[in-house]
């Protein structure tokens, strides 16, 4: 594998999402801003939350000894493809050898540097199983092996805006309580009332916003993971996607579990835009103020 630097490393990137419209803005629109461009991708759409596709993999139950890191999930993704049975569709592409949007084989055999599954945590889901979710992340953290990385986080594009747009100490702050459907809806209002109204539009974000999302990201999941401290002044950029790679995902979830178990709220994280570390000398060199005093202190364990 060929190190970070986007230029030398001609990069082929898969993409799973979960929506089909938000979801891929996140990806197209940050790589947009950053200015990657001769680097390819994909983007895939599952079309449902990610537990349904755990419950494709365990055959539609809770299973103890089904083995995610064994489990084949670009065959098991074209199979699906390929039976038509689901809503999982290849509906965009950059720089990508293969034109059928629609072709299963592709899926299977197309060479992949690099692959990432966006997906909302999504607690209040009816498929959802605590035991099943945290044991499919420990096994997906590697974006360059052979499983790939989950970026999960609730709400997934909602966090994302939020981390590139409010004040470090009002992000440290953030929680997503229930009614957790309500939350996506009441985003797009707060944005507007508090004079924000740029960040609804993914499209007018600047790299520096996006960096900036990153890394209050990154802070605000130390903290969590009980790693930050007091004097903390956000994440020096040049450092940033080495920081972004540092996160224990799998930790971090298992907070987030125990936060909606305790108090029927998650977190607001933007884990979605971690994808963003494999561009090391893109993100890095993004002009972003981090802030400083981040109200670390401010979040305590349940």
């Amino acid at each position: 594998m060929c190190a970070k630097e986007s230029a030398s490393c001609g990069r082929q990137v898969l993409f799973v999402v979960e929506g089909k419209k938000t979801d891929p803005k996140v990806v197209k629109t940050a790589l947009e801003a950053l200015g990657v461009e001769t680097d390819g991708y994909s983007i895939l759409s599952f079309g449902t939350n990610l537990h349904s596709l755990i419950r494709l993999i365990t055959d539609g139950g809770h299973d103890e000894e089904v083995d995610f890191a064994g489990v084949e999930l670009r065959e098991v993704l074209a199979d699906l493809m390929e039976s038509g049975k689901g809503t999982l569709g290849r509906i965009d592409h950059h720089n990508m050898p293969g034109d059928d949007l629609g072709d299963p084989d592709w899926l299977r055999t197309a060479k992949i540097t690099d692959f990432f599954l966006l997906f909302d945590f999504d607690p209040h889901a009816s498929e959802y199983t605590e035991e099943d979710l945290y044991r499919f992340q420990c096994a997906f953290v590697d974006s360059a092996g052979d499983l790939g990385k989950l970026l999960l986080s609730y709400p997934l594009v909602e966090a994302c805006k939020e981390a590139c747009a409010v004040a470090d100490c009002e992000f440290m702050e953030l929680v997503a309580s229930e009614p957790l459907g309500d939350y996506k809806a009441a985003v797009q209002n707060r944005l507007v009332n508090d004079g924000l109204a740029r960040f609804c539009d993914l499209r007018k974000y600047t790299a520096g916003d996006f960096a900036a999302g990153v890394s209050r990201s990154v802070a605000k999941a130390n903290a969590l993971l009980d790693k930050g401290r007091r004097s903390d002044r956000g994440v020096a950029l040049r450092d940033l996607a080495s920081a972004c790679d540092e996160v224990d995902l799998p930790a971090l979830l298992k907070v987030q579990q125990e936060w909606y178990g305790s108090r029927k709220e998650v977190p607001v994280v933007g884990t979605g835009l971690f994808f963003l570390s494999i561009w090391s000398r893109e993100l890095n060199g993004a002009e972003a103020r981090t802030g400083n005093g981040l109200a670390i202190e401010t979040l305590k364990k349940p």
